[in-house]
């Protein structure tokens, strides 16, 4: 595979699918603005198939295992330590 093959598969998502298949393609653009920032987004992209954001939020999530949150996108590092309960993260407020 010539480079201008590779770079067009990553410019269209193709690579991105192929390594996080279980991501979700209407994922791509999100994922290509947030992984690996080093902060934690929650939402869509915390989960198994999207590798916890692109391994942001491994070390948050083992810190963590009871915050919920999956409808959000945020630095959800910032959002618990604001001292205000989100709603959406209920399950986990509940446990402070």
């Amino acid at each position: 595979m010539d480079i201008c093959t590779v770079v067009i598969k990553q410019i269209h998502g193709d690579s991105f699918n192929y390594r996080f298949p279980q991501c979700g393609e209407e994922y791509f653009e999100l994922a290509k603005q947030k992984f690996g920032d080093r902060k934690c987004y929650g939402g869509p992209l915390n989960t198994l198939g999207c590798e916890f954001d692109g391994g942001d939020c491994v070390n948050f999530n083992i810190a963590y295992p009871l915050f919920k949150g999956s409808n959000v996108l945020v630095n959800v590092e910032e959002e618990i330590s604001n001292d205000i309960c989100n709603m959406e993260f209920c399950n986990f407020c509940m446990q402070l």
